[in-house]
C-alpha cells in the first residue's frame, strides 16, 4: 500500500485574539511571545476571530471529511486552552472540528522515536539536527516548525494517527 505525504504550503492563518478576561498582558507575556499591548488592543475578539477561521477552513474544504486532522505540540492548545475560550465565551455547541480527535506530536514523537520523556519543538528539533526558524512561542512560527518536525518524522517512517481526544466531559460541560 503506497501512503504518500507531500507537504505543501497552501495557506497560513494568523490573527491575534484582544483578551476579554486579563487584557493587559503582563511583561512575562510580552517578553516570551513577542506580541505587544498595541498588537492585542487593535485585534478581534475570540468569536469573531473563530468565525474568521471557519470561513479559512471553509476555503479549503477543510473538516468536511475525515481528511484533516490538528497536530498540536501536546494537548493543552484543544483540551485546556480552546475548551476554555469556547465555555468563556459562551459557544455552545462548539465546532464540530474542535471535537474531534487530533494528533499530539510530543506523544508520537515520544512513541516514534522511543523515548523516555516528551520533548518540546526545540527539543524534538535538536533531536533531528534541525534549528528552529522564527521567534519561539509565536503561534505561526511553532506551527512553521511543527510541520518542519511531521514531515521529517514521515520521511523517517512514522505513521501518523490522531492519539489524543477529549472525554464527552471536556467538550459537553453544559449537558451535564
Amino acid at each position: 500500500m503506497d501512503c504518500p505525504f507531500y507537504l505543501l504550503q497552501v495557506d497560513e492563518f494568523r490573527s491575534y485574539v484582544k483578551p476579554t478576561i486579563n487584557p493587559t498582558l503582563s511583561e512575562f507575556c510580552i517578553k516570551l511571545t513577542g506580541i505587544s499591548q498595541d498588537t492585542v488592543d487593535n485585534s478581534p475578539i475570540f468569536i469573531d476571530v473563530l468565525n474568521q477561521f471557519q470561513e479559512f477552513l471553509a476555503k479549503y474544504n477543510l473538516f468536511q471529511s475525515s481528511s484533516a486532522v490538528f497536530v498540536t505540540d501536546g494537548p493543552f492548545d484543544i483540551r485546556d486552552f480552546i475548551t476554555k475560550q469556547l465555555e468563556h465565551s459562551n459557544i455552545d455547541p462548539r465546532p464540530a472540528y474542535f471535537t474531534l480527535p487530533w494528533i499530539n506530536i510530543r506523544k508520537l514523537f515520544k512513541d516514534f522515536y522511543h523515548q523516555t520523556q516528551n520533548k518540546n519543538i526545540k527539543g524534538m528539533l535538536e533531536h533531528l539536527n534541525m534549528t528552529f526558524k522564527g521567534r519561539e512561542h509565536s503561534g505561526l512560527d511553532d506551527a512553521r516548525n511543527l510541520a518542519y518536525i511531521a514531515k521529517r518524522m514521515h520521511e523517517e517512517g512514522c505513521i501518523f494517527k490522531a492519539n489524543c481526544k477529549l472525554q464527552k466531559r471536556q467538550y459537553n460541560r453544559k449537558s451535564r
